[in-house]
């Protein structure tokens, strides 16, 4: 398993997108690259953030799944159609604690995107937005392509819990 973690103080903020660069830790089967995953993710991400349905539609798994922050699930189609609506849209997202893991030809991405502008979560003009997210991504014929993603939105306002011990 090879694993990579920003920590919370390493902010990747370009104006529309930075992922992660990954250290190189052991190995990766084959001649799968953390290097290809990694320019995938801000690939795709960058399609989003202007709202490029054609780029993101090839990076799909064919049975590609989508839970938004709302808890919507969608399947690849009907995911495609909501994004469709972005078309145009100028987002700014930055990627803050990254961690991957792969684990034979699959790699799961969890951190956190903080967003500002462009339609993103009502269809309105809202200033920000932190999901924290999970994706996953599948090497598959000679390219990652991205098979589900889970985004849970932060309330900032929200307490904190702490964890009793006993």
């Amino acid at each position: 398993m090879k694993m990579r973690r920003r920590s919370a103080g390493e902010r990747c903020d370009r104006a529309i997108l930075t992922c992660c660069a990954y250290e190189q830790e052991g190995t990766v089967p084959g001649n799968m690259s953390l290097q290809a995953l990694d320019l995938a993710i801000r690939d795709f991400g960058d399609a989003w953030a202007r709202g490029d349905t054609d780029v993101r539609k090839g990076m799909l798994s064919p049975s590609y799944t989508h839970i938004d922050v709302r808890g919507r699930y969608m399947n690849r189609a009907e995911w495609l159609e909501y994004a469709r609506g972005r078309a145009g849209a100028a987002t700014q997202i930055a990627f803050v604690d990254v961690t991957t893991r792969v684990v034979g030809d699959t790699a799961i991405v969890t951190g956190r995107n903080d967003m500002a502008g462009g339609n993103i979560l009502i269809g309105d003009e809202r200033s920000s937005l932190s999901i924290h997210f999970t994706q996953v991504w599948v090497h598959s014929d000679g390219r990652w392509v991205r098979e589900a993603f889970q985004a849970t939105f932060i309330d900032q306002a929200a307490p904190l819990l702490e964890l009793r011990t006993a």
